[in-house]
């Protein structure tokens, strides 16, 4: 087996994650891809999951690049603090940091790059574990499909990586 039992690994998040199930080698058993849709629709399929009963193992939350000019950072932040809560009580929360966007301007990445910083302090605080990858995708158009948005195979394989690493906890 890939993984430990009680060690499968939920994918949910905008879309940004649609390939991600595909290439990751930690045992994915949900996977929920919103292309276009904000922390809040992401929130609310991950409260369903929970509802649902799911317990150990880990959740991971990819959002919020569609927001960055739709919300105010402070409520984009809060929203993911909220979800990193819920998803804490009954497993591991990873939250994927926003991604550059290749062509964005000066404002977009800035406000992008604090709702990271707030969220990734956050998950240090509360024991989640957060997979920054702005550095990694910053310079490297390769990582990107034609859009500068989606990524393309060797971006999400580059994902993938460090989010297996990040749920590493269950590797066997």
């Amino acid at each position: 087996g890939r993984g430990n039992e009680g060690c499968e690994v939920a994918v949910v998040g905008d879309s940004i994650v649609r390939n991600l199930k595909k290439v990751m080698r930690s045992e994915v058993d949900v996977h929920h891809c919103l292309p276009g849709k904000g922390v809040a629709e992401v929130a609310k399929r991950v409260d369903e999951m929970l509802d649902e009963g799911r317990e150990g193992g880990a959740v991971v939350v990819c959002a919020g690049g569609n927001d960055v000019h739709r919300k105010r950072s402070k409520e984009l932040v809060d929203r993911l603090k909220s979800m990193i809560d819920r998803v804490k009580g009954q497993a591991m929360p990873v939250v994927c940091g926003i991604l550059p966007r290749l062509g964005q301007d000066d404002e977009w990445s800035s406000r992008a790059i604090g709702v990271n910083y707030e969220v990734e302090r956050y998950c240090n605080y509360v024991g989640a574990k957060f997979v920054n990858l702005w550095d990694a995708f910053i310079h490297d158009s390769t990582l990107y499909s034609r859009d500068g948005v989606h990524l393309s195979h060797r971006g999400i394989r580059v994902m993938a990586v460090e989010v297996d690493r990040a749920s590493g906890f269950c590797q066997v």
